[in-house]
């Protein structure tokens, strides 16, 4: 014999409950289905449901629930762990305040290797200046330079 889900069980109870509470025929249940209008189907349907959920018939289906909710097995809660919030907040503004402390150590030395490039490019572009075939013809000058550092690449390369 295959178990009935307590699905089937519930809705055979709603089934006889309902067979059993409409002992009397109604006015409505003689008429044919074909002959009522959407309004009276849809009161019907009303109207056996406000039966179906009146607290008469469900009393006894509502202490059968609470009985069996209270025999039901209490399992023991699972215990999380959970950190202290205060001192992760501690640990997070050490690491930000070292995170800092990197960086603008990292732009101070930026600053300085910029500053130095740039004095570095200012003496270089002085002499440049200065030079007497530069003076004579810049263009020149620079192709000429161009093609030399170029030569010295291919040949190391």
């Amino acid at each position: 014999m295959a178990k009935t889900s307590k699905r089937t069980k519930l809705s055979a109870k709603a089934v006889s409950r309902t067979t059993s509470t409409s002992k009397t025929p109604s006015t409505e249940s003689t008429v044919p289905a074909l002959q009522r209008t959407k309004d009276e189907k849809r009161t019907a349907k009303h109207d056996a449901f406000l039966k179906s959920i009146s607290p008469e018939n469900n009393l006894s289906y509502i202490l059968e629930i609470v009985d069996k909710t209270s025999t039901k097995r209490k399992r023991p809660k699972k215990k999380k762990n959970i950190p202290n919030l205060l001192s992760l907040n501690s640990s997070l503004e050490d690491i930000i305040s070292q995170d800092r402390e990197e960086k603008s150590k990292k732009q101070e030395i930026s600053k300085r290797l910029k500053g130095n490039a740039i004095k570095m490019e200012l003496v270089r572009m002085k002499t440049v200046m200065e030079h007497p075939q530069f003076k004579v013809n810049p263009l020149k000058t620079i192709r000429e330079h161009v093609q030399n550092t170029w030569e010295k690449k291919e040949g190391m390369a």
